[in-house]
């Protein structure tokens, strides 16, 4: 890990934890769930068609919580 890198840390009261891929040093299997704020993305940017677009930050913890339990298919 690099000094000042964001750390894993526990979304408030839920079960969930919020992990930046950047810290990632290995293969791994997970893969894209959401996409956020694809209004501002740049032009080049491809989405993955296995997952959730959000033209903007979900609205609430609950609302992205929501969008990790769905799939856009």
């Amino acid at each position: 890990m690099v000094c000042g890198s964001p750390v894993p840390n526990k979304l408030k009261d839920t079960s969930l934890m919020w992990i930046p891929a950047g810290l990632l040093d290995g293969v791994t299997l997970s893969q894209v769930s959401v996409h956020l704020h694809l209004t501002s993305a740049a032009t080049w940017a491809k989405e993955s068609d296995s997952c959730v677009w959000l033209k903007d930050g979900p609205d609430s913890l609950d609302a992205l919580n929501q969008a990790l339990q769905r799939k856009n298919r």
